[in-house]
């Protein structure tokens, strides 16, 4: 056989095997899927690193309110990323209808998780609060409550 003679191309050599279609059924179920894994791989990550790097001297329940609010951010964040409705991020998620879903859950958990954390950091005691945060917090709350 001469190793510098194209080898023959027949149907047969075309034609893909069983076990590369079940990978590839695979690979395109996991793409389809990986849009949510990665917005819920991401809030937890971000509770994670926030209960691994606890300052000393911070009160309890005011760190627990400041994880409530880092996490409604990143979910606020990832669901205003999904309301662009980029055409590369619907592979993602399986299709744009999907990908709603996950922008409007995404949202309403954000919102959510800001109501525990507007108890928690105001009750205990904050030195370094002053007046001017205390109003702005207040009409932050009433805007995300209250949409135009």
């Amino acid at each position: 056989m001469d190793v510098h003679k194209p080898s023959e191309r027949t149907p047969d050599t075309l034609a893909t095997s069983g076990f590369t279609q079940q990978v590839g059924t695979v690979l395109r179920f996991v793409q389809q899927q990986i849009g949510g894994e990665v917005i819920v791989g991401l809030a937890l990550t971000n509770v994670v690193l926030w209960v691994l790097l606890r300052p000393p001297g911070v009160p309890g329940t005011m760190y627990l309110g400041e994880i409530f609010a880092t996490t409604a951010i990143v979910l606020l964040s990832c669901s205003l990323v999904l309301a662009t409705r980029a055409p590369i991020l619907e592979r993602f998620f399986g299709g744009l209808d999907r990908m709603y879903l996950w922008h409007r859950w995404s949202a309403v958990a954000g919102v959510v998780l800001l109501l525990p954390h507007s108890a928690l950091v105001t009750s205990a005691p904050d030195p370094n609060l002053n007046q001017l945060g205390r109003v702005l917090g207040q009409v932050a709350l009433i805007g995300h409550a209250h949409p135009l």
